[in-house]
């Protein structure tokens, strides 16, 4: 199904307000709803946002069929994220129960950790003078890090290979101050942190 005939909806900005109008059932519908409420005045800005079906965007994005940009599943999640997820579900309810847990449920999704094996990117350009791998590439080995997936910018101006890559001055570690608040309001104590000294009575 191309642009033309798909579902799509339109983002709207003016004076700082973001908001999304649609779906409309093609681009001829929502090219006439712009021409009859936003061509008029320069006052909004405007563009066209493509929409996937759900049973679409799964299949798409699944591991089996390549996924989005070749990007590898989760398999597993954390066990911090176990854990916290147990932990809203035994104060506030299962997702879908509950306002209130699925805004707790949806800010931790949206603070996941991300895993990244990651070189300098002289290394990754092959501008470095280290010694070479018979196919050109660097010797020197990635360092694994994981990084929080909402907080960590990354690269949306450059393009090319570097696009979508974490600037490497703005590194946030997982698990993030969001996700250690939840930590703290919950009472779990996040790997690697020492646990808090009880002075026993004499």
């Amino acid at each position: 199904m191309s642009r033309w005939d798909s579902p799509l909806a339109i983002d709207v900005e003016s004076n700082g307000l973001q908001w999304t109008v649609g779906p409309f059932p093609g681009l001829p519908a929502a090219m006439r709803f712009v021409s009859e409420h936003l061509g008029d005045t320069d006052r909004y800005r405007h563009h066209y946002r493509p929409l996937t079906a759900p049973d679409e965007a799964a299949t798409r994005l699944h591991h089996s069929a390549g996924g989005l940009f070749h990007t590898p599943s989760r398999h597993q999640r954390e066990p911090l994220e176990v854990d916290l997820r147990a932990a809203i579900a035994c104060h506030h309810g299962d997702p879908g129960e509950d306002p209130h847990s699925d805004g707790l449920y949806a800010h931790l999704d949206l603070h996941r950790p991300w895993h990244l094996d990651l070189a300098d990117p002289e290394c990754w350009e092959h501008d470095c003078e280290h010694p070479r791998h018979p196919d050109g590439t660097c010797t020197i080995p990635t360092h694994h890090v994981v990084l929080c997936r909402h907080c960590t910018p990354t690269d949306t101006t450059s393009g090319g290979e570097s696009a979508g890559d974490p600037y490497p001055e703005c590194h946030v570690t997982w698990p993030c101050s969001p996700v250690l608040a939840l930590c703290a309001s919950f009472g779990i104590t996040p790997p690697g942190t020492a646990q808090p000294h009880q002075e026993s009575n004499p």
